[in-house]
């Protein structure tokens, strides 16, 4: 440390006068101008810095930058001088006190936080645009006058304290390390206010400093910072891997849109902060014009005037909540809350891309990522997955719009990616993101959407929900902004953007969790049937509910259960759907997939456009409309679907070779099926092909004897030999082509004769079709007829028919169910 001054005494033509404070760059005076005769502050430059030259000339030319800001919220710089080996700097005195100073005398109100962070972001405005980055905004730089006057303090400085990296290396967060142990000051950012990427010992940029403001805002808004430790490592950790406490948990009536400006501004991803301050200032300074001319009541109707925080944002959205105890209606208010802010946050998107986004560069394709579930409370998980799936089926019933399907927006739960790199992996412009947090008896779900290319914000909302009255808030403002959206959407489209699947809460609960089983492990075997039938019995108008009951009882059918029994309960189910809702996307599906059990082929295709013309982007039909086409042997057709499937579920790459394959097989194709199930084994290495797809291609192919080896490994993942299935049926089959096999085949078909199970007569067929007993594998596929045995679809193009295609029974077959060329 430098020698400390004298009072009176002079360094350069400036009079000491008495030392103010310290800080990380050496001791502050104040002092006397003698030739100009006013007061300045002269901070002196430690002897450690001092004597680093290269640092020196590099702070050097930081200050002479940062001496040429001229605005009236930045203290200016006078001069950078030396003297008798002391290094000094002469910058304007701010009568006044610190914000530091200014909290410890207690919380700032609402009005002056909004004041003292929009003259802060004015001050960083006007550095950024200058090209210099502060990075140590905290309380300590920040000087309050008494006339409210904000000043930022030691703009530019930073430049000293930072250390040049001896092998600066790509990703090394070594000299992040050495700063720490130095202790030479906090210039180049304090713990508690460092951005995550600055912490890490990463390049920074404007955005860091977006960061540090959003802290001092969280502070003057709480009273406490957001991230806190023992020590300074303790508070990177809890920086860069947790979420700080929701605003409204301080017990202050804290406007939702301030909560969603704060959580953004604190963004661990820079991609997912304000991308500048002035889109911060701006965002602030429309909240402060709004509760000091409205007041906090006017924020509930915010949606029906179209106003918003940005510029660029149209539609924002807060709805006044509620009451009530969230430990009684937990299972309620959480089900309706996700349904109403799905509702609240598609028409939010409709609204803007409808009426507001007017770029030449059209946005016509968004994916919807995973909620983050920032409380870290796996009761939430459905929550934060329901809402984003909601706002999926929302979203994919706008036509103008491509949306990406689930499995492919859901790779990304979690990754730390930039956005602009997901959007191009996944094909589109626009993305939506978002957090669901719970604070007591509130859940908080802040959405936003933004242009991945533009890098840019377009709109964002923030939703706070209570137990009791959600229905009727949710309602209000769908009625409010469907009176809008009718103007550019047809009828139809605006009903059933506003609609709700339903108003029964536990109904809609039984209905998620339905969801999350058939997405699970057990999938159609598991509790899905039983969720899905109570939520209908709650609400019997859940055309929703009745669609996945339809759906579990055709998959049950299709796999292993007796159609005759299972079918009907679908159909009546399906039916009902459409019942209550005529334009229910997938029950259209459903009924087109009906139709393929009746053998009416052009209701199908006429039920599959249905369902496609209104859901564009719904992958079910979609996926099963390539199947339909593929049994009807319209194969081009049936890849030029996929190839579309595949546009909206980009990453699922996997998946959609997996069913190109099973599609050339289908066109007799063998070559470029197994090429299509090498290509998927190359994409994720860690899951096998399954072996059946691979044998019945090899065994199309007529490689029998590779064939047999995959029907082995699928038929022991299904339950060995003494349990029925497909595979099982196959093998019998390929040994049936094998001269020497012969009697294996016959002997398989003989333990699956005399199991109890149903087996599929026309699976039995193809094995009596290989054995060339045709009287035999026609008496099964008559009963196959007349048991409307799925399998049955696939008489015209699957090979294991052959042998019976000249056969005048088999023909006669073929017209009966309406599949003849």
């Amino acid at each position: 440390m430098s020698k400390e001054l004298p009072a009176n005494s002079t360094l350069s033509r400036y009079r000491i006068i008495s030392k103010i404070g310290a800080g990380g760059m050496g001791e502050v005076y104040l002092a006397e101008d003698t030739e100009l005769k006013r007061q300045v502050a002269l901070k002196v430059v430690l002897a450690e810095l001092a004597g680093d030259k290269d640092r020196l000339r590099r702070f050097a030319r930081e200050a002479q930058a940062a001496s040429a800001l001229n605005h009236p919220n930045i203290l200016t710089i006078h001069e950078f001088g030396a003297e008798n080996d002391l290094h000094f700097i002469v910058t304007e005195f701010v009568r006044g006190e610190s914000l530091r100073e200014k909290l410890a005398r207690g919380r700032l109100t609402l009005g002056e936080t909004l004041d003292i962070a929009s003259q802060i972001a004015a001050a960083l405005a006007e550095a950024h645009q200058a090209g210099i980055i502060h990075r140590d905004i905290k309380p300590e730089n920040i000087m309050v006058r008494s006339d409210g006057y904000v000043k930022v303090l030691d703009f530019g400085l930073a430049k000293l304290i930072e250390r040049e990296p001896a092998e600066p290396e790509a990703g090394t967060e070594d000299w992040t390390r050495e700063l720490l142990r130095t202790k030479l000051g906090s210039l180049i950012g304090t713990a508690a206010y460092m951005s995550p990427e600055q912490a890490r010992g990463k390049q920074v940029d404007a955005r860091t400093d977006i960061w540090s403001l959003g802290v001092v805002i969280y502070e003057m808004l709480t009273g406490r910072r957001p991230f806190s430790g023992e020590t300074q490592m303790d508070i990177f950790a809890a920086a860069l891997s947790s979420e700080p406490p929701l605003l409204s948990s301080s017990g202050r009536d804290i406007p939702a849109e301030l909560e969603w400006i704060v959580s953004k501004a604190l963004s661990k991803g820079v991609e997912g902060r304000y991308q500048s301050v002035k889109e911060l200032r701006t965002d602030l300074e429309k909240i402060k014009k709004q509760i000091a001319f409205d007041g906090p009541a006017s924020r509930a109707t915010d949606i029906a005037s179209g106003s918003g925080l940005t510029k660029e944002t149209n539609v924002h959205s807060t709805v006044a909540t509620g009451t009530g105890s969230f430990q009684q209606a937990r299972t309620k208010w959480l089900a309706s809350a996700i349904s109403a802010v799905a509702l609240l946050a598609a028409v939010s998107v409709a609204v803007y891309f409808v009426f507001f986004w007017k770029d030449s560069r059209q946005i016509d394709s968004i994916a919807v990522l995973p909620l983050e579930n920032s409380s870290h409370n796996p009761d939430l998980t459905f929550v934060s997955d329901g809402l984003s799936e909601a706002l999926i089926d929302r979203l994919s019933q706008l036509p103008q719009l491509k949306v990406i399907a689930r499995n492919s927006s859901f790779a990304f739960r979690g990754a730390n990616t930039n956005l602009r790199e997901v959007a191009q992996k996944l094909g589109v412009r626009a993305l939506v993101t978002g957090t669901v947090a719970q604070v007591g008896d509130e859940l908080i779900i802040r959405i936003e959407i933004v242009d991945a290319v533009e890098n840019t914000h377009l709109t964002g909302a923030h939703f706070r929900r209570k137990a009791g009255n959600v229905l009727d808030i949710q309602n209000e403002i769908a009625r409010m902004t469907v009176d809008k959206l009718q103007l550019k959407l047809t009828n139809s489209q605006s009903k059933r953007l506003a609609g709700n699947e339903t108003d029964n809460s536990e109904a809609y609960r039984f209905y998620l969790n339905g969801l999350v089983e058939l997405n699970g492990p057990s999938g159609v075997q598991g509790r899905a049937l039983e969720y899905f039938e109570r939520a209908a019995s709650l609400d019997q108008s859940f055309a929703a509910a009745h669609t996945e009951i339809a759906w579990v009882y055709w998959v049950r059918s299709n796999a292993s259960d007796d159609p005759r029994a299972l079918m009907p309960k679908a159909k009546a189910a399906t039916e009902r759907a459409l019942e209550i809702d005529p334009d229910h996307a997938k029950a259209h599906a459903l009924k087109a997939m009906l139709s393929e059990y009746e053998f009416d082929w052009q209701g199908a295709e006429r039920e599959y456009r249905t369902a496609i013309e209104l859901s564009p982007s719904l992958n079910f039909a979609r996926n099963n409309y390539a199947f339909f086409l593929s049994i009807m042997d319209r194969q081009d057709e049936a890849l030029a679907e996929l190839r579309q499937q595949s546009d909206r579920d980009p990453i699922n790459r996997r998946m959609a070779l997996l069913q190109k394959g099973i599609i050339l097989v289908q066109a007799r194709r063998f070559d470029e099926a197994l090429q299509a199930y090498r290509e998927a084994q190359v994409v994720d290495p860690a899951k096998q092909v399954p072996p059946f797809a691979l044998g019945y291609a090899y065994a199309g192919k007529g490689l029998n004897s590779e064939a047999v080896g995959f029907y082995k490994k699928s038929v022991e993942s299904l339950g060995g030999e003494e349990k029925y299935s497909q595979p099982l049926v196959f093998l019998a089959a390929t040994y049936a082509r094998m001269p020497e096999k012969r009697d294996e085949a016959r002997a398989i078909l003989s333990r699956i004769e005399a199991m109890k199970e149903y087996k599929s007569p026309a699976l039995l067929a193809a094995v009596y079709a290989a054995l060339d007993e045709n009287d035999k594998a026609m008496e099964l596929l008559e009963q196959a007829y007349a048991n409307r045995d799925l399998i049955l679809r696939f008489i015209r193009v699957g090979y294991e028919y052959d042998g019976l295609r000249q056969d005048p029974r088999f023909k006669d077959l073929l017209r009966r169910t309406n599949l003849a060329e």
